[in-house]
This record gives C-alpha cells, sequence and structure tokens, in this order.
C-alpha cells in the first residue's frame, strides 16, 4: 500500500455542518486506504520536504485565496484538491495576486457542467488549474446504522428536509440592491424555473453583453440571484404539490411558519432543522426520502446516502441521474412540470410494501458498489496522481 499524506485545510460552513461532515467521513476513508492525516500546525501549513510528493491537500466548498496564495507560495507542487459542493462561479475568485488560478489547483465537481464552465474560463490553454474531473458525491450511513431495516418496516413515511425561502422575497431583494441588472436576472429566472434542466451560467454568458460577462463580481451576483431564486421556487412548487395531494410528509426546515404560509392547507408533519449526522439517522428511519437539486445536471450526496439509509429516493432528475440510475428500479424520477403524479407515486409505493422494499433494496446495491466515501477517496487518490503527472509535464514542457 503507497504511503501518502493528506494535508486538511479550513473549509466552508452550511446550515447542515455537511461540509464538517463530509470532510470528517473522507478523512476516515483516506485513513483506512493508508493515508497520514496532517490537520494545520497551531494553525499553520507544515509539511516536510521528504513528504512533498506523497502529499496533498484536501477543501471542500469555499477556499479563500489567502489560503490558496500561502500554500502555492510554499508548496508549488502540491495539488490543491478542491471538492465543489456549489456552482465553480461561487467559488472561483480570481485575483491579482494570484493571477488566473494557483497553478496545482485541483477542482473536483459534482456536476459535470461545472467541469465544462472551468474548461471555458480558462485564460490560455494551459492556464490553470490544468485540470479538474466530474465526480458524482458519494453517498454516506450514520455511524450508528449497522443493520438496515426494511423500508416497510419503518416508522416515517415520507421524508423530505430543506430550507424554505419565498421566492418572491429574493425577487424584491435583487431589485433593491441591484436596480440596473434586475431585468436581466428577472429574464434568467423566468427561463429557469420553465427549463429546471437549464444551466444558469450558460444563460448568464449567452445573455449579457460581453463587458458584463467578463465582469466576475457583476457575474457572480447575478449567479447568485438566480440560483437562490430557482431553488426556492422549484422547492416550493413540490412542497405544494405534496400539500395539494395529502401527502403527510415529515418536514424537517428552518421556517416552519412561513412553509405553512407559503404551502397553505398540508398534512405536514414539520419540525426544525438538524444537523447532517441527524439528517442520515433520520434517513435510515424512512421509507421514502424526497430529494431536490433543480438546475443541476450531477448527482449530490442526498441521492446515494439515501440508498445507502435504506430509504427510496424521490427526487428530481437529470442526464447524470438518468445515467446511474434505473428509473422504477433503483429510484423514482420526478419532473417538475408534471409534479401533480408524484402523489400518485408517492401512495402506489405506500401500498406495494414488496415493491418499496425491491427498489430499496436495488437502490443500496448500487450505492454500496459505485457510490461510497470508500469510492470516492479512492477515485480522488487516482485522479490526484494523474493531476500530478500533468502538472509536472506542463512544467517541463
Amino acid at each position: 500500500m503507497k504511503k501518502f499524506f493528506v494535508n486538511t485545510i479550513a473549509t466552508g460552513k452550511s446550515q447542515y455542518n455537511a461540509f464538517t461532515q463530509f470532510e470528517k467521513f473522507y478523512l476516515n476513508a483516506f485513513t483506512q486506504l493508508g493515508a497520514t492525516i496532517c490537520p494545520p500546525t497551531n494553525g499553520k501549513i507544515v509539511i516536510d520536504p521528504s513528504d512533498i510528493d506523497q502529499s496533498f491537500f484536501l477543501t471542500f466548498a469555499y477556499a479563500g485565496n489567502d489560503t490558496l496564495w500561502h500554500i502555492y507560495r510554499h508548496y508549488p507542487e502540491v495539488p490543491i484538491v478542491n471538492l465543489l459542493i456549489d456552482h465553480p462561479l461561487d467559488t472561483f475568485i480570481p485575483s491579482p495576486e494570484l493571477g488566473d488560478y494557483v497553478p496545482t489547483y485541483f477542482p473536483v465537481a459534482f456536476d459535470p457542467c461545472w467541469v465544462e464552465y472551468i474548461e471555458r474560463h480558462r485564460a490560455q490553454p494551459n492556464s490553470a488549474p490544468l485540470s479538474a474531473v466530474y465526480m458524482p458525491l458519494p453517498g454516506f450511513v450514520h455511524p450508528e446504522v449497522t443493520t438496515f431495516v426494511p423500508p416497510s418496516q419503518r416508522d416515517i413515511d415520507i421524508l423530505f428536509a430543506g430550507s424554505i425561502v419565498d421566492p418572491e422575497v429574493l425577487k424584491q431583494t435583487w431589485h433593491t440592491e441591484s436596480p440596473g441588472a434586475a431585468r436581466a436576472i428577472d429574464t434568467i429566472t423566468e427561463h429557469c424555473v420553465a427549463n429546471p434542466g437549464a444551466q444558469i451560467d450558460v444563460m448568464l454568458e449567452t445573455g449579457l453583453s460581453p463587458k458584463d460577462a467578463s465582469n466576475v463580481d457583476f457575474m457572480m451576483a447575478l449567479f447568485r440571484y438566480a440560483n437562490d431564486y430557482c431553488r426556492a421556487f422549484h422547492r416550493l412548487k413540490l412542497l405544494r404539490a405534496l400539500a395539494m395531494g395529502n401527502v403527510p410528509a415529515t418536514v424537517y426546515t428552518n421556517q416552519p411558519d412561513l412553509l405553512s404560509e407559503l404551502v397553505g392547507p398540508h398534512h405536514f408533519d414539520i419540525h426544525p432543522p438538524v444537523d447532517f449526522s441527524d439528517l442520515l439517522k433520520l434517513m435510515s428511519q424512512s421509507k421514502i426520502v424526497i430529494n431536490s437539486r433543480p438546475n443541476t445536471q450531477g448527482v449530490s450526496e442526498r441521492v446515494p446516502s439515501t440508498m445507502l439509509n435504506g430509504a427510496v429516493s424521490f427526487n428530481d432528475t437529470n442526464n447524470a441521474l438518468s445515467q446511474e440510475f434505473k428509473d422504477g428500479r433503483e429510484a423514482i424520477f420526478f419532473d417538475y412540470q408534471n409534479l401533480e403524479e408524484l402523489p400518485g407515486k408517492i401512495f402506489h409505493l405506500l401500498s406495494h410494501p414488496d415493491e418499496l422494499n425491491a427498489i430499496a433494496s436495488a437502490g443500496q446495491q448500487k450505492a454500496r458498489l459505485h457510490h461510497t466515501v470508500s469510492h470516492r477517496a479512492q477515485s480522488i487518490l487516482d485522479n490526484v496522481e494523474r493531476f500530478r503527472e500533468i502538472f509536472n509535464s506542463a512544467h517541463q514542457a
């Protein structure tokens, strides 16, 4: 087993403490693969010179320019693996000090379109990052879950967990804060809500003037407005469809009163939000978990996590998901354009326990074979070595 070193650096935060949990699971997986984990020493990043060619840095979500510049200045030949949890528009922060980007910066994206975005925005063919890779996010299992109860025997029928935001309040925000860009954002969001699979970044690039499209700060602001609005709009549309269909979902959300106000009469059992670890445990107690990630084309952690914890995953679909999982056999997909069909699909499975259990079993088997954190940790190791070769070749040329 080859010796290697994983150097950890500060990462982002999320409502459900997901990034910290991701890091913990990944570092455990790397340890099992033979790694030595190297956190900062007294807040400082230190690598033994003899370990340089066996080391890489691991970070999730946003890595600030100060951190990137520190690593590049002191360890210019060590790859920096950044697992992108959000779109690169939210995480790539160019600065005069860094030039284009840190040459050893190696993004890993769970949406294949994000890799295309990174490729499009290289200043030159050999500009950094020299490589980026698509890698579906893995699923995670709660540490206390050692045996899997068939979903038909579980207490929670339908689980949904997610933040609630009023999309109309968001629209008022950009009309107040960015009135000059309001018309452009309105156009983009109108197209996105009509086309849940549309890529917001592509629409921004094609719909703006070259001057505006080259303004990183302007593009980032517009993207965040449009992305937040589309996610809030489709999530609310989904919950309204469940309410109108009298689906008795168990819902964990940040604003229970706002949910009731926006959705109207419902049969939901509403709870305050829980952290990521507790959410995994709730998945293991549920028959069906409903997941929603509009306007992305990849596989987020919610889908394989649902499967690994033994529940049936109901989720919006995209090309990556439909290629990876078989609809009706390993997961159930829904379309935002036909949400009126969703309650019927849910009640059908709840009234057919054998079918429910069969889908959950097939999904769990698929996720165990291809979508655990151990699989992704090994894939990261393989890609780090490829990236190191690309980087070294580029500098020797």
